[in-house]
């Protein structure tokens, strides 16, 4: 078994050995609370792994049960304590003991103080392990050799008696249970740092006469040990009785090879050893409590004996009752948590030396060496622990436990383990709201600022309820980012189970996750369609729930899920399906930095998170500490004017210029350059390559997808790279697309520049706001160039169908692309058109055969079915598993999961008849609009009684219609929104106001959902919004307030007509927006709403009248209605009454003048 130097994803080993004496049993532990300071100088994951695991590993050796199981509640308190104290390798110590270490010993100046006390507490242990009972005198006589060997020569050798051999090697079947005699390790092979070859770990064999009658099987079973790189030495009972031979001389050349020197006992290890024994009182007491050796709100006598290595110190009479007290508050506070208030007794706590004295003890806590065994003690239970070293990581303890909810949690005692865990003083906005639902069991939408401590919120309450979090993240650089900052909070329980990790891994993770070793599982989406995961949580969820799903970036649920991450779509029903235990669904909460009303309403649809009060958002998005600047220029500037920019930040920073682009640590001035894609002009390579030309510094890239002949697996570990080297200040300019985007927690981002225009303003605000999350001044720039003006206003009008945009995208060539256009060649990528996905339905049906009938089927999407479609980015197997959520939604498959080793779905065909496909393609329309269910249900019942297939096809080229009416069109919608409010900025802090203006609810906001929610399209409750608009303020806040509204409804005739004259009466209006907004509001309401003429010209020539307050606004309304080809004879008419006099005439003479060209036209001869 050779050391695993890879923290996350070593195999966590359950020890099991014989105890120390027969009425005993035996825990092993891998954790040590340090101080924060300790861990602010070590690398938790990286190189010092090693030597942390070999200083925090120990056993513990404790008597069986007392008495009757515990109750269910105080079951909780203890399963929630012992996830708390084993959070991690290193989490922080106690703060209350933190404060009571020496002064000069808490804060070390350098890394090498902190290693080195580790390396000394690693190679001298504190306390030796020391069994009471042998299977023989011939192996007592060899451990008594080696131990005497050991202590002699001062060597780093521990040794573990009775091992089971399935601890020590994969080989090895778990479920035997043969042991071996004595296992040797060596704690200095995990400390050597590569000088020299690591020392296998070596297992002892006494071979007494029964050897030779089982030779055949003792050879296999020795290569089986040998196989895990365990070397096996046999040394025949006779030599163990004389104490001399061969097998003895080689064990002893063994042990002696390669000796280390420990560095010298400081004050730092003595903080070190007194931490790690403090911990081990503590996690004795839990074990003695759950034995029932303790009970909660009894009066405890506690007797401590501190190990060799600490005893007499003065320290012990401070330290080891203060270990004591704090975990009497640890527990009082989680009792009061869950209901189960208990009085807290002053307990007695002796320190028991070489004189023992006269004590009447409930517990003794001491050595596990044997220095305590001769003293005359009135005690019930001992509690032994003793250092050992083991060469890979040991898995964490599990306790079976049912899921539980504190029914009223107080923010002081959440406050209190906030700072416990975390070292965090108070909650930040948003986070105890955050914490209390979770802990209630109640699902949350979390939207706060970026930098606003969203990820705390859930861990807390992960960590406050019993059982594992699941967490869902989007990119494989944010889990990764995740499981970093936990790590520098010493929790180091975490795995991201991603496809970065190669099958045997993965596999291994998956086992260590479904035994509860992880109290974090980080996965994507698409992991919890695979049948592997779905085994590990119902194997997990057997013995522990599911505390919290934390869904990441939620906004990622609407704004990737319908585009090329259909899994997205399936999260909330596969999360709510699979994480259930005991039939109790754990909380959803999805956090997100950024969403509009769309967005929203599109998670909580999606996720089914239904609560009027699930919302928590911030009394403000605005960040203060983040300068915008928008550089408008032609696309063939764009490099000199990021040039230019990055010049300019020595004098915006004032910092010398030779330092600005320099790593120097925490000091560093890092910033990214966001690009919009990979390769070619604007593509992260080629930025990094022209930046580092320029700036004589070197450049990180990072992206999602690969360059250009470079492998996937290569670019994962290049990308892994770049992605460490900047969060650990190595390098301090990162060129990246979006992939790095979201989540990326690093304080000392000073600059963020956008070489081309963002998709929305969320998107902006997003990534942008990865700069200043210390607080402090950062720059955020927007390099935007709208080279033909014509053109995006007609590829962004609302007005403008998608087919007409795709062919305009494909005509232009790509020297003649702007922003605008190679933003859209992305968009029409992901929605390729209504026939296009309407056809994938037809394949999918032909593959599927009778879907009429409950069945289970595979399917491959390596078909030739999807083959022969040259799709330029579009994945066979994205758009084979975009129609099967199509016919999840219409109720036609179950389910499906996704193996993508064989290229193939597992599809649940539900047998669901025509009637029931109907009603749930009306629920599906009615979560966006009642009255646009009760349609969908209407029409789709009329196609009754054709075959089903058919009918099948009819229904999904509906649900398909609507995806692209609403979805497609908003998308659209919002990259007009940022190229509006980039374009009209004069300022910052213009920039500033209107991003603000279109995060932030308003005033307006309530007013306008009685438009959304109107069956007439809201044409006919225009009334009292218009009578509210008075100033060019309210103008202001209403186009915002519009603007966010039709991000999440895009054909609404009411809220396009707001839209428009909010435009026009605002001080900087811009015609083309108000044009086309009056169109789209013609069209929609003429051909998705239904409405009479007479219906939309009351609620136009309503908005018209009101305009008349600012000059010129109500005549461009009209003529852009009637300038718009909707304006027929008819609905001409149908305005004049409803604006004023003079505008009357006006429609009426357009009138007579159109009467009199026709007559005109009927009385001229052809051809003259």
């Amino acid at each position: 078994m050779m050391p695993d130097n890879t923290a996350q994803y070593a195999r966590p080993v359950t020890i099991a050995a014989a105890a120390r004496d027969p009425q005993s049993q035996s825990a092993f532990f891998q954790v040590c609370g340090l101080p924060a300071a300790y861990l602010e100088h070590l690398d938790l994951t990286g190189t010092d792994r090693p030597l942390i695991r070999a200083a925090a590993q120990w056993r513990l050796d404790f008597p069986g049960t007392l008495g009757d199981p515990l109750p269910a509640e105080d079951q909780t308190v203890i399963a929630v304590a012992e996830s708390l104290l084993t959070r991690g390798t290193t989490p922080f110590c106690s703060p209350s003991l933190e404060v009571s270490l020496p002064v000069d010993a808490r804060a070390p100046a350098e890394p090498r103080l902190v290693t080195d006390a580790l390396r000394r507490v690693a190679l001298v242990p504190s306390s030796r392990f020391c069994p009471r009972r042998f299977d023989s005198p011939e192996e007592r006589a060899v451990f008594e050799w080696l131990s005497a060997l050991i202590r002699r020569e001062l060597l780093p050798w521990v040794l573990i008696p009775q091992i089971e051999l399935a601890s020590i090697t994969e080989f090895i079947g778990q479920h035997t249970a043969e042991r071996g005699d004595l296992f040797l390790v060596c704690a200095g092979s995990e400390l050597m740092h590569g000088e020299r070859a690591p020392i296998s770990p070596v297992l002892v064999e006494v071979d007494g006469a029964q050897h030779n009658a089982h030779r055949a099987r003792d050879d296999a079973r020795d290569r089986a040990v040998s196989n895990g790189g365990v070397r096996v030495v046999r040394v025949p009972a006779t030599e163990a009785r004389d104490g001399r031979g061969p097998h003895l001389d080689e064990l002893q050349r063994l042990l002696l090879d390669r000796r280390i020197d420990p560095p010298p006992e400081t004050g730092f290890s003595r903080v070190v050893r007194w931490c790690k024994f403090f911990h081990q009182i503590q996690l004795a007491l839990l074990a003695s409590v759950r034995g029932g050796w303790l009970r909660l709100g009894d009066a405890w006598s506690i007797g401590v004996a501190p190990p060799v290595a600490l005893r007499g110190d003065p320290m012990a009479s401070t330290l080891i009752p203060l270990a004591v007290e704090d975990f009497l508050e640890l527990l009082s506070r989680l009792g009061r948590l869950y209901g189960r208030p208990f009085p807290v007794l002053e307990p007695r706590v002796s320190i028991v030396g070489d004189n023992a004295g006269d004590h009447k003890l409930d517990v003794l806590v001491g050595p596990a060496d044997g220095s305590i065994d001769d003293l005359s003690l009135d005690v019930q239970a001992r509690f032994l622990v003793s250092d050992i070293t083991f060469p890979t990581e040991i898995r964490a303890p599990l306790t079976a436990v049912s899921p539980a909810r504190p029914a009223a949690p107080h923010r002081e005692d959440a406050r209190w383990f906030l700072h416990y865990v975390f070292r965090k003083d108070d909650f930040w906005e948003g986070q105890w709201e955050t914490i209390e639902r979770t802990l209630r069991g109640f699902d949350s939408v979390v939207l706060l600022p970026t930098g606003a401590g969203k990820s705390i919120a859930f861990q807390l309450a992960a960590l406050l309820l019993p059982g594992r979090c699941i967490v869902v993240d989007p990119i494989i650089s944010l889990i990764d980012d995740q499981i970093d900052n936990l790590a520098a909070a010493g929790i180091d329980r975490c795995i991201g189970i991603t496809s970065q990790l190669d099958r045997q891994t993965r596999e291994r993770a998956l086992r260590a996750f479904a035994r509860g070793h992880y109290l974090f599982c980080y996965i994507s989406p698409e992991r919890l369609q695979t049948v592997p995961f779905r085994e590990a949580l119902r194997q997990l969820t057997t013995n522990t729930p599911i505390s919290v799903i934390a869904i990441d970036e939620a906004h990622c649920v609407s704004e990737w899920g319908h585009d090329f991450r259909t899994a997205y779509l399936n999260l909330g029903r596969n999360a709510r399906e699979y994480c259930a235990s005991d039939g109790v669904v754990p909380p959803l909460v999805a956090l997100t930095g950024t969403a509009s009303r769309m967005v929203l309403k599109d998670v909580q649809r999606e996720l089914g998170i239904t609560a009027l009060d699930a919302i928590i958002t911030p009394k403000t998005f605005d960040r203060r500490e983040l300068h915008y600047t928008v550089l408008n220029c032609h696309s063939s500037e764009k490099q000199p004017r990021l040039l230019g920019f990055l010049q300019g930040l020595p004098t915006r920073f004032g910092v010398d210029r030779s330092q600005i682009f320099r790593p120097r640590g925490r000091q560093t001035h890092a910033g990214l350059v966001f690009c919009p894609h990979v390769d070619g002009t604007y593509g992260v390579m080629q930025q990094r390559e022209r930046l580092e030309q320029e700036l004589r510094t070197r450049v990180g890239v990072y992206s999602g997808a690969p360059p250009a002949n470079i492998s996937s697996d290569d670019w994962a570990a290049r990308r892994r790279e770049a992605a460490r080297d900047f969060k650990r200040d190595r390098i301090s300019l990162l060129a990246c697309t979006n992939a790095f985007g979201m989540g990326i927690d690093k304080p000392n981002i000073r600059y963020t520049v956008h070489i081309s225009l963002p998709a929305s303003i969320e998107a902006f605000y997003q990534e942008a706001g990865r700069a200043g999350r210390d607080r402090r001044a950062a720059e955020c720039a927007i390099i935007l160039s709208n080279d033909d003006p014509g053109r995006t206003q007609h590829l962004l009008s609302p007005a403008t169908p998608l087919d007409e945009v795709a062919r305009i995208i494909k005509d232009t060539n790509w020297d003649n692309a702007d922003d605008i256009v190679r933003a859209l060649w992305f968009h029409v990528q992901a929605f390729r058109g209504e026939r296009a996905e309407v056809e994938d339905v037809g394949r999918m049906l032909d593959q599927l055969g009778d879907v009429e009938t409950r069945r289970q089927i595979n399917v491959t999407w390596r078909d030739s079915r999807w083959l022969s479609e040259r799709d330029r980015r579009d994945s066979a197997q994205i758009r084979a598993e975009k129609v099967l959520h199509r016919l999840v939604v219409l109720g036609v498959v179950e389910d499906y999961t996704v193996n993508y080793a064989a290229n193939e779905f597992g599809v649940r065909i539900a047998g669901a008849t025509q009637e029931e496909i109907a009603a749930a393609l009306g629920r599906y329309m009615a979560s966006y609009q009642i009255r646009l269910g009760t349609h969908a249900v209407d029409e789709a019942l009329a196609l009754r009684r054709v075959p089903h297939r058919e009918y099948v096809m009819a229904v999904a080229a509906r649900l398909i219609g609507f995806v692209y009416e609403h979805i497609e069109l908003a998308r659209r919608r919002a990259l007009s929104e940022m190229l509006q409010a980039a374009m009209s900025a004069r300022s910052g802090e213009e920039l500033r106001r209107r991003i603000l203006d279109y995060l932030e609810q308003s005033e307006w906001d309530e007013r306008l959902e009685a438009v959304r929610s109107s069956g007439r399209g809201g044409v006919d409750v225009l009334g009292p919004v218009l009578d509210d608009l008075v100033t060019s303020k309210d103008a202001a806040a209403l186009r915002a307030a519009t603007g966010r509204a039709l991000a999440s409804y895009p054909d609404v005739p009411g809220l396009l007509i707001l839209r428009s004259v909010s435009d026009a009466l605002s001080a900087d209006a811009d015609q083309e927006v108000v044009r086309q907004n009056i169109e789209a509001a013609l069209r929609f309401a003429s051909e998705n709403f239904r409405l009479d003429p007479t219906e939309i010209a009351s609620g136009l020539g309503q908005a018209i009248t009101h305009a008349r307050r600012k000059e010129g606004a109500a005549e461009l309304l009209m003529w852009c209605a009637l300038d718009s080809g909707h304006a027929d004879r008819v609905f001409v008419r149908a305005l004049m009454p409803h604006v004023p006099t003079d505008l009357s005439k006006r429609l009426a003479r357009r009138l007579l003048n159109n009467l009199a060209d026709r007559c005109s036209a009927l009385v001229t001869p052809k051809g003259e």
